[in-house]
């Protein structure tokens, strides 16, 4: 079955989004941030994305379900009403209707056809105009039809995408209609691998890597940078292995910081697992509740690192 239709709204709709966060980021970004109850910040693209993504898919396919980051439970007005501003450049939305589509993300995943979107993935890259990423998976049942990453700080802005069985393909933000074929790297051995991982220590255990980078006798520094960027690294040859190494078993990975860079990174020839070497398996809601941490590789490297990785995080409890 061809998700051409689907495949063509998603790139469209990362496309703007990309304009939308890049719009944002034009102006202080202090003021347009709020700090959620976990912690974590969230700005104005983020909700903005949010609604115009919602909304586009709303309209194409009303049937279908939306798994999403945010929601509009405690967002201050002030934050609201730059959110409106913003949005309404993009769609005739009245600020009530915003607020409503922004909220059509809270799905719990599972079963029948569901859209997985984190709007900006990478907040506190953005937040230091580093890199950060557009994200947008379709999936069935759990199976990731089409992903697509839009990157708008990386190389000039680009965008990554791929439909299952089809390819991985490159785009310039500017132009999602003459895209290039991507392929992971070919590169044969560990010592020679590119390795990346988060700029954030809260994401990943980096004490635990640079064991596993010693023990696979890596010799190049790791590449750190935020969000789903790094799958899309790895799908075009920039890099050879990504991991996210949990520090404990109780975290669980939400599906959307992963979904859309899964299928990418698969299509380009590489492999995604957790660090067991287990499939990651998006059918049981909006987090990866079977699965810890992730590898991802060019496929050639992948069985030689997690057999290390394994190892040393054999003393996860």
């Amino acid at each position: 079955m061809s998700f051409d239709k689907e495949l063509a709204l998603a790139l469209e709709i990362v496309q703007v989004s990309c304009k939308i966060t890049t719009s944002v980021a034009e102006h202080t970004l202090t003021d347009q941030t709020q700090i959620k109850n976990d912690k974590s910040p969230v700005t104005v693209g983020d909700y903005s994305v949010q609604a115009y993504v919602n909304k586009k898919i709303h309209e194409t396919f009303p049937e279908d379900q939306i798994v999403a980051e945010e929601d509009t439970k405690t967002i201050p007005e002030d934050i609201f009403a730059k959110v409106c501003k913003h949005v309404q450049i993009y769609s005739d939305m009245k600020d009530d209707e915003i607020r409503k589509s922004i909220d059509l993300g809270n799905s719990t995943g599972g079963k029948g056809r569901h859209w997985v979107l984190d709007p900006i993935d990478g907040t506190l890259g953005f937040l230091r105009r580093e890199q950060y990423a557009v994200c947008l998976a379709f999936m069935i049942d759990g199976d990731i039809k089409v992903g697509v990453l839009g990157c708008p700080n990386f190389e000039g802005g680009l965008i990554v995408a791929a439909q299952k069985g089809c390819g991985a393909k490159m785009f310039s933000v500017n132009d999602i209609k003459n895209g290039k074929d991507i392929h992971v790297s070919t590169t044969p051995k560990t010592s020679d691998m590119c390795f990346c991982e988060s700029v954030e220590v809260s994401h990943t255990d980096q004490s635990r890597s640079k064991t596993i980078t010693e023990r696979l006798q890596v010799t190049k520094p790791p590449v750190r940078m935020d969000s789903q960027c790094k799958y899309m690294a790895i799908a075009s040859g920039r890099a050879d292995v990504y991991l996210r190494l949990p520090r404990n078993l109780s975290y669980q990975e939400k599906i959307w910081d992963h979904a859309a860079g899964y299928l990418i990174v698969k299509e380009a020839g590489g492999k995604v697992t957790d660090i067991y070497g287990n499939d990651l398996d998006f059918s049981l809601g909006r987090t990866l509740c079977n699965n810890h941490g992730i590898v991802a590789s060019n496929g050639i490297l992948h069985d030689e690192t997690v057999n290390v990785v394994k190892d040393v995080l054999s003393d996860l409890k």
